[in-house]
């Protein structure tokens, strides 16, 4: 089976969006922080209400008592928006000529090939971690951090993109002995 498609700038930032998103060292990082977040929070309360106890204005605990929520509600959206700014960041630091472009991924029992007019990788299906799928993509990580990323325009119906993924499954299940 063999694809052909054009790899953008969003297919690779959507791709790193979705490790952030599923990576369980990541995830534990953005619990991590926001609990470190409103612990100085909660410490910041119980100084106000120190400082209102021997007189200090009311003013600054009522605004932290506010912000505290506020700060919960938006941690998630504010956490994604640096994400995605730190992937665009790091993608502009180097030429990634042959990152972005025309793609050609080619399945076989034994393989899989993914290759652009510079480069080209080929892994043994045994070395294939998992294949994830998300809203937009198929995702054949051979690595902690690498993966094939496959965008479903590539296919021309939600079908073929779902046969390709099973046929891909089944490909690695069967080259690593699961049955």
């Amino acid at each position: 089976m063999q694809l052909k498609f054009d790899l953008t700038k969003e297919d690779v930032i959507a791709f790193n969006m979705y490790h952030y998103a599923h990576s369980p060292s990541l995830r534990r990082k953005k619990w991590v922080n926001l609990v470190w977040g409103m612990v100085l929070a909660l410490v910041c309360v119980l100084a106000a209400i120190a400082v209102k106890g021997s007189g200090g204005s009311a003013d600054f605990l009522w605004s932290l008592l506010v912000s505290i929520p506020l700060y919960i509600a938006c941690y998630p959206f504010l956490l994604r928006r640096a994400q995605r700014t730190a992937v665009e960041r790091l993608i502009a630091e180097g030429q990634n000529r042959d990152q972005f472009g025309k793609k050609q991924v080619t399945i076989t029992p034994i393989e899989i090939t993914a290759g652009g007019d510079l480069t080209s990788t080929t892994v043994r299906w045994k070395a294939v971690e998992r294949i994830e799928v998300a809203e937009a993509y198929a995702y054949v990580y051979f690595s902690a951090l690498q993966a094939v990323i496959i965008p479903r325009r590539a296919f021309a119906s939600d079908e073929e993109f779902s046969a390709w993924v099973e046929t891909a499954r089944k490909y690695a299940s069967t080259e690593r002995g699961e049955r």
